[in-house]
């Protein structure tokens, strides 16, 4: 068969140029235009890179941009407290689709009331109160991918009677679309200080016959929310139970005067009489004055460890100080309204091989009717001094034998108290 080359020739060039009139695009005026999808100035169909555009838009990861929040403003502050908010915000979109990326955002609020309350107390005694933090989760509301996850921050104080918790707001954004997860900016309730209370008498209140004591207690933190420090208070009536109004009940009283006596003294322990006068007005109306006497007490002891055994050298001292952590108070009632309590310290000294320790004790009182308190004159101890000695006894091929021995003396006001324990030490060679 055949072919004629003329025939074919006239056949590719009419398929070239449908081709080339169909595929490709320009202008009236026959200027060939950038392809605004692949950035390519080629002859090709646009539709083609649209479509294969869209695919890979549709295809494509959504992933975050950025993130970020506004600055916290003031929406409310009145005296239950003071109201923050603030915008927080994340930016979403398709890695190379600029077209896509979408801002998410949330509106976000801190709470920082002041708290109020009525206590019922066992006493007013509002020392060595301790701080504690905690934190917990309260609800959550969802708005589209964004969920709002409602929090308090809770600063406890306790006290031996009572306590209280001021409990601050606050809600933390997160973000959940399926694929991405991130907890938004949010701003934190930083830098709490506490500044301290103050403690008001109330005039004693009644109620069904029974007679209450009660104080205003205030006690205010601050705390720092985007850089600026705000003031948070708790207020409460401590209301401290007296008795029946018609009874022996104190409802005022007042010292009058108060002093030691009767002091013994020996080289470890001091004995003296501590006293106070005290004028009262009792709730059946009778006016009355007592003297109240507690027996008090210093002494001082070294614990015996017994003989030691060291290696290779002598014995030298290191550190000598109160380890606070084994001190212990007693509490013995010696009166309705008196309570005694028995001190008990230990003074550490700490050698190379071994630690002795030094009892140091002392008692005080406390007179407490429910409307005031008054402390009882009380001895301490002054500095601690603290010796020893270290003398051989004898001498062995393998070991020597040395006696220890631990001295200590104080002031316990202006008698002097001293102590001394000795024991043996083998010094291996």
């Amino acid at each position: 068969m055949k072919v004629n080359i003329f025939s074919v020739v006239m056949i590719l060039g009419v398929i070239f140029t449908s081709l080339s009139l169909t595929s490709c695009y320009k202008d009236d005026y026959g200027v060939f235009e950038t392809c605004p999808y692949c950035l390519s100035n080629h002859y090709h169909n646009w539709d083609d890179c649209r479509n294969r555009d869209r695919d890979n838009q549709n295809n494509a990861d959504l992933v975050i941009i950025s993130v970020g929040h506004g600055a916290a403003t003031v929406t409310s502050a009145n005296a239950e407290g003071t109201s923050l908010g603030y915008m927080s915000w994340i930016i979403t979109g398709k890695q190379g689709f600029p077209n896509t990326d979408k801002k998410n955002e949330i509106g976000v609020n801190i709470s920082l009331p002041n708290g109020s309350g009525t206590i019922h107390v066992a006493d007013f005694n509002l020392h060595n109160g301790k701080s504690e933090v905690t934190r917990r989760q309260l609800g959550t509301n969802r708005s589209g991918d964004i969920t709002l996850i409602d929090s308090v921050l809770v600063h406890t104080i306790r006290y031996d009677a009572f306590k209280v918790d001021f409990e601050l707001g606050y809600q933390v954004p997160v973000y959940n679309d399926g694929r991405n997860f991130r907890v938004m900016p949010y701003h934190r309730i930083t830098n709490i200080v506490d500044k301290g209370y103050t403690t008001t008498d109330l005039p004693n209140s009644t109620e069904s016959g029974i007679l209450y004591a009660c104080k205003v207690y205030r006690h205010t933190l601050s705390v720092t929310v985007d850089g600026v420090a705000y003031d948070v208070h708790y207020t409460a009536i401590l209301k401290r139970l007296l008795g029946d109004v018609n009874s022996n009940t104190v409802i005022s009283s007042r010292l009058l005067s108060s002093g030691t006596s009767n002091v013994r003294n020996s080289a470890q322990k001091t004995t003296y009489t501590s006293s106070i006068v005290v004028e009262r007005r009792l709730a059946n109306g009778q006016t009355e004055q007592r003297t109240f006497e507690v027996e008090m007490q210093g002494d001082m002891s070294i614990a015996s460890i017994g003989a030691q055994t060291v290696y290779y050298s002598g014995v030298t001292k290191t550190t000598a100080g109160y380890n606070t952590a084994d001190d212990h108070v007693l509490m013995v009632p010696r009166d309705r309204h008196v309570m005694q309590h028995y001190v008990e310290r230990k003074y550490r000294v700490q050698y190379n091989h071994f630690h002795i320790n030094i009892n140091v004790n002392h008692t005080e009182a406390v007179y407490d009717d429910g409307i005031n308190v008054f402390r009882f004159p009380h001895i301490s101890y002054g500095n601690i001094n603290d010796s020893f000695t270290f003398v051989r006894t004898s001498t062995q091929s393998a070991f020597d034998t040395y006696k220890f021995t631990q001295n200590v003396n104080s002031n316990f006001g202006s008698y002097n108290q001293r102590a001394s324990e000795s024991f043996d030490v083998v010094v291996i060679k």
